[in-house]
């Protein structure tokens, strides 16, 4: 599976981007921001989601470690395969994490490809995922969801990963889910 790349971009789209990377290019799936601040010849870095299917294999990229743990969180919920994802994804995080904590089903219904239903069962499936440290009135805790998902999925449990992260100063909690976890790598056996 691929979950990252970095290359130069050679073709852009509005929700593609072709990647090189070593000679060979590759095919990626962004969302309409992430397309829009990406010029030609620009070298970037993107996490990936890779999904297969029996007739295909394709790329679905984010130019952040936050962007693309958002977007797996919406793609488990039932019903929702990648291309309604990216289009969910196209909007703005903080946006969509209010209105999954107001249950704001008419916010969601606005997405392409997201009906009544479909708003309703993302509130239902990810409102108790998603922390209280992504409501507005908790943004203190170093720990955020994306970067417990991460380090828990390199097999690290989350007593541990959270006394590595109380080291941090108070300016910890303005870092990115990227710096958190590279932080916690480099310190987690000290």
């Amino acid at each position: 599976m691929i979950s990252f790349l970095s290359g130069q971009v050679i073709f852009r789209s509005e929700n593609t981007l072709t990647v090189m990377v070593n000679g060979v290019g590759y095919e990626v799936q962004v969302t309409r921001s992430d397309g829009e601040s990406v010029k030609l010849d620009q070298e970037i870095n993107l996490y990936i989601h890779t999904h297969v299917r029996e007739d295909q294999i394709s790329l679905f990229g984010f130019l952040s470690l936050d962007g693309l743990m958002l977007f797996k969180k919406f793609i488990s919920v039932s019903g929702i395969g990648p291309k309604s994802g990216m289009e969910i994804a196209s909007f703005p995080p903080e946006k969509l994490k209010e209105a999954i904590f107001a249950e704001d089903t008419t916010f969601l219904s606005r997405i392409p490809g997201i009906g009544k239903k479909t708003a309703s069962r993302i509130i239902l499936e990810l409102k108790n995922k998603l922390p209280d440290s992504f409501s507005a009135d908790n943004k203190s805790s170093p720990l955020d969801n994306d970067t417990l998902e991460a380090l828990s999925g390199l097999g690290f449990d989350q007593k541990h990963i959270l006394q590595v992260l109380s080291k941090l100063d108070a300016n910890g909690q303005k870092l990115s889910s990227e710096e958190k976890i590279r932080f916690f790598l480099q310190n987690h056996e000290k």
